[in-house]
């Protein structure tokens, strides 16, 4: 589900989705997921958006972490 829309930015994650849990997200015409857990970027978008999700993450990780072990 979509979780979250800010800067342009929209996050989104997929609760079947593997192991590390991955957030994905969209800007502009970029396409890209993050690793939760260790930060790894699977794709290409420029860097002050990679900022901002990692900064989001930091956020909000305690809240989204423990929807990968139910």
């Amino acid at each position: 589900p979509k979780i979250c829309n800010f800067f342009g930015i929209i996050i989104w994650f997929v609760l079947e989705d593997h192991n590390p849990p991955p957030i994905h997200f969209i800007y502009s015409d970029y396409k890209c997921s993050i690793n939760v857990l260790d930060r790894i970027v699977d794709g290409q978008v420029p860097v002050k958006v990679i900022v901002k999700v990692n900064e989001w993450i930091g956020l909000h990780e305690p809240e989204i972490l423990p929807l990968w072990k139910k």
